[in-house]
């Protein structure tokens, strides 16, 4: 259980990473208005994840190690979720086109749902085209982020239940407020 919680909210690390390239890619200069809200986020998960790789459970009746393989890949998991980003997806271009400008927080509130990277790309690449300032785009970003993160504790109850979820979410939620006070005090 520890390693999985680790590796769960250590991947959020990888997401943050992700982000910090897109968007260095396409528009610098939206990094340095991110360069908090992205640090704190990545430290806060990674000493949190840290916790749990230092971790070791063990049977209470032997006292040996905990090993447990369980099932990695589930086919219909994989298809609900592949119809569920192509719906979220279809969705929110949808919104896109009909709302425009006004639009954006709600598409990029959807679209994470899918990817929090897409969000990323679209604010940084208005940006590059003068349509937003960073200030606009770093709202999108975080909306986005934050979005994405709640659909990862939601996979958390779905996939292992209430007693993986508890150990999960906290970290989440710790990383999510580090972003958001980031974002405050950068």
């Amino acid at each position: 259980m520890s390693g999985a919680v680790a590796g769960a909210v250590l991947s959020s690390i990888a997401t943050i990473i992700q982000m910090t390239v897109v968007i260095g890619l396409i528009q610098t200069s939206l990094l340095t208005a991110l360069v908090w809200p992205l640090s704190l986020g990545g430290l806060a998960a990674s000493l949190y994840g840290l916790v749990f790789v230092l971790r070791r459970e063990t049977d209470s009746n032997t006292g040996n190690p905990v090993d447990d393989a369980g099932r990695a890949f589930s086919l219909k998991t994989a298809a609900v979720f592949a119809a569920l980003v192509s719906l979220i997806l279809f969705l929110s271009a949808g919104l896109n086109a009909w709302l425009g400008a006004r639009g954006m927080l709600l598409g990029a509130a959807m679209t994470v749902l899918a990817d929090a990277h897409a969000t990323a790309a679209s604010a940084a690449s208005l940006m590059a085209a003068g349509k937003i300032s960073s200030a606009q785009a770093v709202g999108p970003i975080l909306i986005g982020l934050t979005t994405n993160t709640l659909m990862k504790a939601v996979v958390a109850f779905k996939s292992g239940g209430i007693h993986y979820a508890t150990r999960i979410v906290p970290g989440l939620a710790l990383m999510i407020a580090a972003v958001w006070l980031g974002a405050w005090l950068g």
